[in-house]
């Protein structure tokens, strides 16, 4: 089962953006289940959105908004995926808009 996880950080206007390749092995399809965790700093919210898609565009599915505070993680579902590779991407913002707000995703890859 293939894991991965993403760190990223704001820039000095608060927002975030991050693609990453995730490679799903064997011919079957997998439960994608992914987890936002809002590392620091303290009062802060996120406001997100979150696609997974086949690097090839088929298929193709739903982009997925989330919102957590610090020290806060939300479950963001699970997510059927074809095996091979795919586009992980992440962005948003923090409210109130912070520089260097630290978020972790956490991807985990099932059947």
């Amino acid at each position: 089962m293939p894991k991965l996880t993403v760190e990223m950080g704001t820039d000095e206007h608060g927002y975030f953006s991050k693609t990453v390749p995730f490679n799903v092995p064997g011919p079957a399809g997998a439960a994608v289940c992914l987890t936002v965790t809002l590392l620091s700093p303290f009062a802060t919210g996120i406001w997100g959105k979150l696609d997974i898609d086949a690097r090839d565009a088929m298929p193709l599915n739903q982009e997925r908004s989330f919102v957590l505070w610090h020290s806060e993680a939300v479950q963001l579902g699970s997510w059927r995926l074809d095996g091979g590779a795919h586009i992980i991407i992440v962005r948003g913002k923090t409210n109130p808009a912070r520089a260097n707000t630290r978020l972790v995703l956490e991807i985990d890859a099932g059947w």
